[in-house]
């Protein structure tokens, strides 16, 4: 979705935002620091501000599989797992 929005807007010269790029996100942990940016600017503040809901418990289900979600993607980026 983003890289097309990227596509869109490199064929209407207009310039290409940043993470919307897909000839700057070439490999594994081009992609991976890209999920990490999304995450941690947008999805976790989301997340962290409605579990502040009273009654809408986050904890042991959305916030530990995000969690377990940037684990993932910053052990691409410090290589501590192999990438195809």
């Amino acid at each position: 979705e983003f890289f097309k929005q990227g596509d869109m807007e490199r064929a209407s010269g207009l310039p290409i935002g940043m993470g919307f790029d897909r000839h700057k996100c070439e490999s594994q942990v081009d992609k991976a620091n890209g999920q990490l940016g999304f995450i941690n600017f947008v999805v976790k503040p989301l997340y962290d501000a409605f579990s502040q809901v009273p009654c809408v418990h986050l904890e042991d289900s959305a916030l530990k599989h995000l969690n377990e979600n940037i684990t993932s993607w910053k052990d691409i980026t410090t290589g501590a797992v192999n990438t195809i």
